[in-house]
């Protein structure tokens, strides 16, 4: 996302962590040319070359997909179409 709109919603990220339901991670990115940064979630101790593994990352993947893709709609961009000032 674009710096501007990371630093909006940066500043309420205790907020929007506790409305989407567990802990984001907010990256600055700061080497990056075109100044983006990101909000991610990751998945911990995971090994993706262990294909016996595959079928339950797959579904942390959709099931995560799925969250974002709904939260996105009701936390976020509301934020960002919230009047500056």
């Amino acid at each position: 996302m674009s710096r501007q709109n990371f630093y909006l919603l940066e500043k309420q990220r205790e907020e929007i962590d506790k409305e989407f339901g567990e802990p984001l991670e907010w990256e600055e990115l700061p080497q990056r040319k075109r100044k983006e940064s990101r909000v991610v979630l990751r998945k911990d101790i995971t090994n993706p070359i262990d294909e016996a593994d595959w079928q339950n990352q797959h579904k942390w993947i959709v099931s995560k997909i799925e969250k974002f893709y709904e939260k996105f709609n009701a936390v976020f961009l509301p934020r960002l179409q919230e009047p500056i000032g």
